[in-house]
């Protein structure tokens, strides 16, 4: 039965209620937003959400986009938050806005980790086309000489305006235009006058730029009128010159000269002046007037690819600017602008002819700008006119009838101009991220899909170009061409770009399996210590993580499947209880929980966000989900492969929190108000964290967490059997672990930059690449981090082992060059991190925390290595035997070993199968069938199947395991020896596990008395005893094979006493305060449990019991001395059913916790106390919610955590209106082909109310059978076939609550089908023939083999297959041919006519002694040999040369052989081992494969 979770909730000394409601999502539930008292948690590392909150309104997102989720976490996320975003870098190029218009940037050449983009491309705007209003430049002092007309006094220090290379002047002047200027610095007495010629006044406006010294009398550059000076400027003692502006409107008409005068010798005592312009606008500067002043750059809308934004100013004049990644084009459709063009330094113009264009205004449609070692494309409507100011910036006169836009493009060279024209005006106006996991073809298939509309026409969807990075098309098949010389070079290493609309890129994908079997190489000694470590890990894995940076949901997860593998039941059982007991918490949310701040998640109404509260690391402001929630996804992924009625409960909530990060639709298709794809970005193909971006874009710092993240969503889908769920997992993590290889380690090293100077990344940033962490500046940790959490996954580094060795022993190099800050004061000592290169030595340096990881990373180059580091460091003791990392190193190493890594070319018809192969050459199918369903499973060989294998349900198929191995059974309670009273109901708790299938059912025994069947976990039976004595207690577990495990038997001591109420009678509950040293008679072990009889303190009140009690608090006494796992039992009369709260009275100094439960039923879970001020002051904890039934029944009260005084209970009845109890009966077990059974339940209702109603519901995975009658408390089940069938019965009461129960069918077969074993796959020599198979192995359940039959099944020559009889299990094979695959068959059959049957491959070598082939032109002994090998040929051969070389292909021996006919090799000098035999003729190559 499966009764429905009661919740219940604490609150520390007082109460307080809150407004927020559980929105439900299947047995959980979240807030509906958080509540106030999270409103300000983790403001270090982000904003809170009281921020968040109040914010809202000012974020800098249009009106138009306010209705959808807000994707954080994004490469232009910082365009959000902040009023003019930062450097949006689409690639190949970024742009950035300000308060004048944008900036784009494209990167040339490199510094350090980062790029070079200046000097770059400004876009401004003015209301008016100022091209046609007349400037008057009076002087750009651009000559060698003063200027016509001027007049010089003597000795001037120069003959005429300078250049930076004609003078020595410090500091160097800055602020001047073009490449000259007027300048007086030379020397103490250098003087100068200089005067121009006199003018008219018909302007506004004098525009100049003065710098120097600050004597406004002796350096100044002044306006005279009449002889009168009436303006005159300054230097600011500086070497800049500065803008300065007259405003002469009062002088128009007047007759005017300007002077430039230096006559000071002191400090500073020099002038400088340069670009004077007359003009009627009040705009400085030689350029085209900028009057556009966007007051912010809001997000206009956004795809999956692309962004835009739009700069507006408080007139509405705007420009829309659209971006999207990976296109070589930035779009801008203006509004009441004119578009001005500000190259960062000197420019050049050419047409789409290649010709330099120099003459302006100019008609261009399209035109390069070359500045800086850059080429910008400029892409216009037709008819555009452009201009040239004197200062070489430039303006745009776009046609009036024509659209007003203005295409940038990022052009590799000048000759592309033209091809680039031609896609420039599509602009997307929407991109589409797709993604499909063709499995039986092995590959993920990516696309890209952009939509567009032309610019100038209208016309929907034309092409455009998108450029790659190295992962888009390095090991990879795409539906594009490449363009020549269309390409760039960025820290992400070279891109390619190609034209189209719909860009399609497959990768290989062979499946995963959801973790690795037991490792089988491990000694007696090596078993024993991994069970050792798998114990000590359960025994401490009780604490809940502190914040949702919940890494021990996944490394507990993964010890808890490892302990299952091993065996290890007990340590299974309390892992996969804790795990359940803290992700149910999280996963489960009642306003009540808020004053505790924890554990719950909640909605971000606004933004569109679920998220858990306590966060870490600033969860509550976007950074890091995918890292946080990764562990959720994995722990209950994991966790629902041994825990169906988790399952069933939470797989809704667990998909949720997936959507929270990595949401799959786009809303509103999907109804979740959540963002597509949170973290993830889709070209880039890696993850960002920054939840709210950055000045540069965004980051990430760990790709392995991101990569743990995908893994979890894919094990989640496999077990969900949901395939969205699945192929979303594997092309996340497909996509993330080639970005990682390629960004954060270039494990091709062609991507970093020489000038990084580093062989590994630790942050990786849009704009920059990072030798660091956030948190250390050990190399160490720098690589470390891309290997968090220890896990079996990380095997898709070994494809590439040689540079992944090569990577990992750099970083030890780089910390013995690396300083340390020994007193952490901040300046770096003497001391390197290390002092020696030897890798165990800086693995134990490191400790077993970060060296774990780092024989986590060994393990994807040299497992044996790792497996041996571990057992090294395992005698260390200390940490080294106990940290989860170790653990999960000595058992995934072991089993690298055994089964080795994902061996290429291979995949399988499922997702979660995969083909692994070891150092040895060994293959291994690992093959996962989560469905209730047996399914057949091909194996492809380069897309050829080449066996097909029958998977049972709910099994892991592991080809080098034999099949049909019994199942483990453990008790987890009692324990052995327990007592009990013979009044008391025995719970009866067993863990149940098979390796290789699904436990069916457990079978309880009292002797040899059956007492009952389980069919679901928990697999728990009440006993009750009927005498006294010792009792052998035993349980049977029967797995879906028909295997019985071993009968797990322990002793429990039913004594002759009863247990009795301390005063004779039960408490009264409400009435009552429950006096804590009242607990019940009937001594220890039944009434009482403490850990020591030996009284440890107290005044004795109760010495007979061990329990440590004393006279205190006003007379109420205390329990004192409570260790974990102490209990205590008071049998109390509940007066009134209904729900209740529940007043703790006691004192802590250090805090602890405890739980009550109720006739055997945890109704509170672990209540954490809080210290309460010392040992002697006491006050109350509230326990709300739980749910109490009318009558007498007995209360435990357990001791979870040391540290608390126990004075006294107090209920208070809160609810009368309790839901009914809903009771389906127990589990039911039947034999096939009966097909119906006989369903009764009852149902009981409190408060006075009455069961209104009754409806029975089928909740398992099975296809829908029919029940009879559903609305009847008994009705009849019909049409089941061999399975689990899960019926939930539903009672509702008068006042409309309902409660739930469940009830499990099972229908066995009539007869259990034997169980075929051919033995492992193998290799053998060509001349190793016949071969003998020995099915002996096999088995039947329940029942014998009558019959063995093997057949051959591939499609090769037909082999020789001889049997003495059918009922023999062997059978000698011959026949085989070279370098061929052949399976084979065994088919057995049992008494009862049932059959099974098994594949066994075995490979032929070509390689093999070949004396006496007649076939073969040569004769070549002894092989294997030892000193001395001869090589005889046939005449007709025609051998000229001989080559033996290594294994590894170094030549070893070269002989020219032109007229032998046999050749004597001395091979005394050589190793033992393989080596290659290599002969040449005209006609053919032939080589051999030869053994020492």
């Amino acid at each position: 039965m499966k009764k429905s979770i009661f919740l219940f909730f604490v609150l520390s000394f007082s109460l307080r209620s809150f407004s927020q409601n559980p929105v439900q999502v299947g047995a959980g539930s979240y807030a509906e937003y958080p509540p106030v008292s999270v409103w300000d948690e983790d403001g270090y590392f982000a904003n809170t959400y009281r921020w968040f909150h109040d914010n809202w309104s000012n974020l800098y997102i249009h009106e138009n986009v306010r209705q959808k989720p807000l994707p954080t976490n994004k490469w232009w996320t910082n365009y959000v938050f902040s009023q003019y975003g930062g450097d949006a870098w689409a690639y190949p190029h970024a742009v950035s806005a300000d308060n004048e218009g944008i900036n784009i940037k494209i990167p040339s050449g490199f510094q350090g980790g980062g790029m070079i983009t200046t000097p770059f491309l400004e876009i401004k705007g003015a209301s008016h086309l100022a091209a046609n209003e007349e400037k008057i430049v009076f002087a750009d002092f651009e000559s060698t000489t003063y200027p016509e007309g001027w007049t010089v006094g003597p000795n001037p220090p120069y003959p005429g305006p300078v250049s930076l290379n004609d003078i020595s002047q410090t500091p160097t002047p800055t602020g001047f235009t073009g490449n000259r200027f007027i300048d007086s610095y030379k020397g103490n007495e250098a003087k100068l006058t200089l005067i121009s010629p006199s003018f008219v006044i018909t302007k506004n406006y004098i525009h100049l730029r003065v710098g120097g010294g600050n004597y406004i009398n002796d350096t100044y550059v002044g306006l005279f009128i009449n002889g009168v000076r009436v303006f005159a400027e300054t230097g600011q003692n500086s070497g800049t010159l500065t803008q300065r502006t007259w405003d002469v409107s009062n002088y128009i008409g007047q007759t005017a000269e300007i002077r430039i005068v230096d006559n000071s010798t002191g400090g500073w005592g020099f002038i400088m002046c340069d670009e004077i312009i007359f003009s009627d606008s009040n705009f400085t500067g030689s350029g085209y007037e900028n009057d556009f002043s966007p007051k912010n750059s809001n997000v206009y809308d956004w795809t999956d690819l692309g962004f835009t934004f739009r700069s507006e100013d408080q007139d509405g004049r705007y420009m829309d600017v659209t971006l999207v990644h990976g296109i070589p084009f930035t779009w801008l459709e203006l509004n009441n602008l004119v578009p001005l063009l500000i190259p960062g330094a000197t420019c050049r113009i050419y047409n789409l002819s290649g010709e330099e264009v120099t003459n302006f205004p100019a008609t261009l449609n399209a035109f390069t700008m070359e500045f800086g070692n850059r080429i910008y494309g400029v892409h216009l409507p037709s008819g555009s006119v452009l201009y040239r100011s004197s200062g070489g910036d430039f303006q745009v006169e776009i046609p009036t009838s024509s659209p007003k836009y203005l295409v940038i493009s990022d052009l590799p060279n000048r000759n592309l101009l033209s091809l680039y024209d031609a896609y420039a005006r599509n602009k997307p106006v929407n991109t589409s991220f797709l993604w499909d996991y063709k499995i039986s073809e092995g590959k993920i298939n990516t696309t890209f899909q952009i939509d567009t509309k032309n610019l100038e026409t209208g016309a929907l969807n034309g092409e455009t170009l998108m450029s790659f990075l190295p992962h888009h098309y390095r090991n990879t098949t795409t539906n594009f061409n490449f363009i020549s010389g269309g390409d760039y070079q960025l820290i992400l290493g070279k891109m390619h770009t190609a034209s189209g609309r719909v860009f399609s890129i497959d990768y290989p994908f062979g499946g995963m399996p959801p973790y690795l079997p037991a490792p089988l190489n491990l000694t007696a000694t090596q078993k024993n210590r991994l069970n050792t470590m798998l114990n000590y890990k359960a025994d401490h894995s009780g604490g809940f993580n502190g914040n949702t940076y919940a890494k021990g949901l996944g490394e507990n997860s993964n010890v808890m499947l490892m302990a299952k593998t091993m065996n290890a039941n007990s340590a299974f059982t309390t892992l996969k209880n804790n795990l359940k007991t803290e992700l149910t918490d999280w996963w489960t949310y009642n306003p009540s929980e808020a004053s505790n701040k924890k554990y719950f998640f909640a909605n971000y109404p606004d933004y569109g966000a679920i998220i858990g509260f306590p966060p870490g690391y600033g969860s509550q402001g976007f950074n890091d989900l995918h890292f946080h929630y990764g562990y959720f996804t994995v722990g209950a992924a994991r966790l629902m492969m041994v825990d169906n009625d988790f399952k069933q409960n939470y797989a809704d909530m667990a998909k949720l929190v997936v959507k929270s990060f990595a949401n799959w639709k786009h809303y509103p298709e999907g109804n979740d108000y959540l963002p597509f794809l949170r973290t993830f970005d889709p070209y880039f193909g890696h993850s960002f964290a920054g939840g709210t971006g950055d000045g540069g874009g965004n980051n990430q710092e760990s790709t392995s967490e991101a990569i743990h993240s995908w893994f979890g969503i894919f094990l989640l889908g496999i077990e969900l059997n949901d395939p969205e769920l699945y192929k979303l997992g594997a092309m996340g993590y497909l996509l993330e672990t080639t970005a990682a290889k390629e960004y954060w380690l270039d494990i091709y090293n062609e991507n970093f930059p020489t000038t990084y100077g580093k062989d590994y990344v630790g942050i990786l940033r849009t704009d920059n690449l990072a030798w660091a962490t956030y948190f250390s500046g050990d190399a160490a940790w720098i690589l470390g981090i891309q290997a968090v959490p220890c896990d079996f996954f990380y095997n898709y580094l070994a494809k590439d082992s040689v540079s992944m060795k090569s990577i990992w022993q750099s970083m030890i190099v780089d910390r013995t060059n690396q300083m340390i800050d020994p007193d952490g004061d901040g300046p770096l000592g003497l001391q390197p991190l290390s002092t020696t290169t030897d890798p165990f030595q800086n693995i134990y340096e490191m400790g077993s925390y970060l060296g774990g990881y780092h024989l986590n990373i060994m393990n994807t180059f040299d497992p044996v290595k790792a497996a041996q580091f571990t057992d090294s460091l395992y005698s260390k003791g200390g940490s080294w035997a106990t940290d989860v990392n170790m653990i999960t190193d000595y058992y995934i190493t072991n089993a690298t070993i055994t089964y080795g890594v994902p061996a290429e070319g291979f995949h399988t018809s499922i997702p979660s199968g995969a083909v692994y192969k070891n150092q040895k050459g060994e293959l291994t199918y690992l093959l996962y069938n989560p469905t209730n369903k047996e399914m057949d499973v091909n194996i492809y060989k380069d897309n050829t199947i080449i066996e097909t294998i029958k998977v049972a349900a709910h099994s892991y198929y592991n080809s080098r395991v034999v099949s049909g191995q019994k199942p483990v059974v453990t008790f987890i309670k009692p324990a052995m020896n327990d007592k009990f009273a013979l009044n008391e109901k025995v719970k009866l708790t067993v863990s149940a596990t098979d390796i290789d299938g699904k436990v069916q059912w457990v079978d309880f025994y009292e002797g040899k008395a059956k007492i009952g069947s389980v069919v679901q976990e928990p697999y728990t039976i009440i006993y009750t005893p009927t005498s006294a004595g010792v009792k052998e207690i035993c349980a049977v577990a029967v797995d879906d094979m028909g295997n019985r495990s071993d009968s797990c038997k322990i002793k429990i001591e039913i004594l002759p006493i009863q247990q009795t109420p301390y005063n004779g009678t039960p408490w009264n509950v409400p009435a009552d305060k429950i006096l804590a040293v009242q607990f019940d008679n009937g001594g220890p072990e039944i009434a009482c449990h403490d850990n020591e009889l030996a009284i440890q303190g107290g005044n004795n009140l109760r010495s007979d019991t061990g329990v440590e009690t004393e006279n205190s608090n006003g007379g109420d006494g205390n329990i004192g001395y409570t260790n974990a796992g102490e209990w205590y039992e008071y049998t109390i009369n509940v007066q009134t059913a209904g729900i209740y709260s529940l007043s703790v009275r006691l004192s802590s100094a250090y805090g602890g916790a405890l739980r009550f439960e109720f006739d055997g039923e945890d109704k509170t879970g672990s209540i954490n106390i809080n210290k309460t001020g010392g040992w002697g002051n006491y006050k109350d904890t509230i326990i709300t919610q739980i749910p109490l039934k009318a009558g007498i029944q007995v209360m435990r009260v357990i001791i979870d955590k040391t540290g608390a005084n126990l004075s006294s209970y107090k209920f208070t009845l809160i609810n009368t209106n309790m839901p009914p109890a809903a009771y389906a009966g127990n589990d039911i077990i039947i034999s096939y082909p009966q097909n119906s059974v006989h369903l009764s339940g009852l149902g009981e209702a409190y408060g006075g109310a009455t069961i209104s109603s009754y409806e029975w519901k089928q909740i398992d995975s099975n296809p829908i059978i029919n029940i009879f009658n559903p609305f009847s408390p008994t009705t009849t089940v019909s049409g089941l076939n061999i399975g689990t069938y899960v019926f939930e019965l539903k009672v509702t009461d008068s006042n409309g609550l309902s409660g739930t129960d469940q009830v499990a069918v099972l229908v066995k077969p009539e007869n259990y089908p034997p169980i075929s074993v051919p033995g492992n796959n193998f290799t053998i020599k060509y001349n190793q023939q016949p071969v003998l198979l020995d099915g002996s192995n096999s088995s039947d359940p329940d029942g014998i083999i009558v019959k063995y039959q093997w057949e051959q099944i591939d499609n090769n020559n037909r082999l020789t297959i001889e049997q003495s009889s059918f009922e023999s299990p062997f059978a000698s094979v011959s026949g085989f041919e070279p370098d061929k695959w052949y399976i084979l068959k065994l088919i057995v059959t049992d008494d009862a006519g049932a059959s099974s049957s098994q594949n066994i491959c075995i490979f032929v070598e070509s390689t093999s002694e070949v004396g006496g082939l007649s076939n073969l032109p040569l004769l070549i002994y002894p092989n294997p040999f030892t000193d001395h090998l001869k090589i005889a040929f046939n005449k007709e051969a025609g051998f000229k040369r001989l080559l033996l070389r290594s294994i590894s292909g170094n030549l070893l021996i070269a002989k020219n052989i032109n007229s032998s006919y046999e050749v004597n090799l001395n091979t005394s000098e050589l190793k033992s081992g393989c080596y290659l035999l290599t002969l040449i003729s005209d006609q053919q190559v032939m080589t051999y494969k030869l053994i020492k």
